[in-house]
């Protein structure tokens, strides 16, 4: 199997960036997930700077799900942010596999492995593994009530509070635990995910080894 633009493992980073090269290219995309689902729960950041920036990806109307805050602190939910991100790449003509594990064997050649549809032997004229290793590791929590003060806040539409520590905290009114990462004073919020996802794309453009 070859795919033009494989985007492996994918985050909401990755997801960010297809939709990016979706808007400003004809590439075709095949995106997959090592998990049960794109979006899956207690991963990435919901904090933003600044919502409007999410217009430049053109995937409104969100949907109630997101549950984008309307005011500050700003916060939504990203797990149901990348769910609309698979479905709108998806309308727009891009293969999204789950299930899907990669072994690479070299620059353009890999082995996809798992329950999927495509299995086997893949290459690619480009791929993007998004790997944050090098980055810190923040954790965060999801509650009702905003006692668990922190720098890194917001709360969504539906009145839940999201926040971020780099270290993990005990309390009765914590409903969810996530993990995600970011650098030494702050995770990555949404904001800067889009930009890094920019960034990505233009040295992707260029590039002068694009077929």
């Amino acid at each position: 199997m070859h795919v033009d633009v494989f985007i492996a493992n994918a985050n909401l980073e990755s997801l960010i960036l297809a939709r990016i090269i979706q808007l400003n290219s004809e590439r075709e995309l095949f995106i997959t997930t090592e998990k049960a689902e794109f979006g899956f729960p207690n991963e990435s950041c919901g904090l933003l700077h600044t919502p409007n920036i999410l217009n430049e990806l053109q995937i409104s109307p969100l949907p109630p799900s997101v549950s984008l805050s309307n005011k500050t602190p700003f916060s939504l939910r990203s797990e149901w942010l990348e769910k609309h991100l698979a479905i709108i790449l998806a309308k727009n003509g891009a293969t999204l596999q789950t299930r899907s594990r990669l072994e690479i064997d070299s620059e353009n050649k890999g082995m996809l492995r798992g329950a999927t549809i495509h299995q086997g032997i893949i290459t690619w004229n480009k791929i993007f593994n998004i790997d944050y290793s090098d980055f810190i590791q923040w954790h965060g929590t999801i509650s009702a009530s905003d006692e668990l003060d922190a720098d890194h806040k917001g709360t969504r539409a539906d009145g839940t509070i999201e926040t971020w520590r780099k270290k993990p905290i005990k309390s009765t009114t914590i409903l969810e635990r996530r993990t995600s990462f970011g650098l030494e004073n702050t995770p990555f919020y949404i904001d800067d995910i889009i930009q890094r996802a920019n960034e990505r794309f233009n040295r992707f453009t260029n590039s002068p080894l694009l077929p």
